[in-house]
């Protein structure tokens, strides 16, 4: 009863911490760097993959097919003035990023980014486990529960939570690992 919902909850968690690493640059450039990107487009912000067909060229360069010319303006707007810091060259529909070779003093600087995320990621699992907790004694104070199941599922929410602890660590080292790689 508490553990799937702690599970539901960690599943949520998880993806939001993987989708923030995904777009943390490493040597290895991937379309998904550029998840975060909105672009103004059609009267709202528009998430620039359903915009344009990206794909890699090289191991340092992505191509952006723009599928409607009217736009193609508003994409490079929103690439030059994004933290990905790189220039943005226009051939008509299609652009052009050309990543430079990742620095020793660049790579510090994302090594702290990940050790940051990874912070609020078990900023909100301790959120997440001390929500669990006061449901739980609420539960025993209402008397839904027994005292012994009480502490049964305080047992299981911090051995679920000590997992969950784990498996945000291995992903941030996975991280660090492509980042340290040249």
């Amino acid at each position: 009863m508490y553990i799937q919902e702690l599970k539901d909850k960690f599943n949520h968690l998880y993806n939001h911490y993987f989708e923030q690493l995904k777009t943390i640059r490493t040597n290895k450039i991937s379309p998904a760097l550029l998840d975060n990107i909105l672009v103004d487009a059609y009267g709202s912000k528009q998430k620039i993959n359903t915009l344009a067909n990206i794909s890699v060229q090289l191991p340092n360069i992505l191509i952006l097919e723009i599928w409607d010319f009217s736009i193609v303006n508003d994409v490079v707007k929103s690439l030059e003035t994004s933290n990905l810091n790189i220039p943005v060259q226009k051939e008509q529909n299609k652009i052009k990023l050309i990543f430079p070779p990742v620095t020793e003093e660049r790579r510090m600087e994302l090594l702290k980014i990940v050790n940051q995320e990874k912070e609020k990621a078990n900023i909100n699992l301790k959120q997440l486990r001390d929500e669990m907790m006061k449901l739980i004694s609420k539960d025993f104070k209402d008397k839904t529960i027994s005292e012994d199941d009480k502490f049964k599922y305080e047992k299981e929410v911090q051995k679920e939570i000590d997992n969950f602890k784990q498996e945000i660590e291995d992903l941030s080292e996975k991280k660090n690992k492509e980042i340290k790689t040249i």
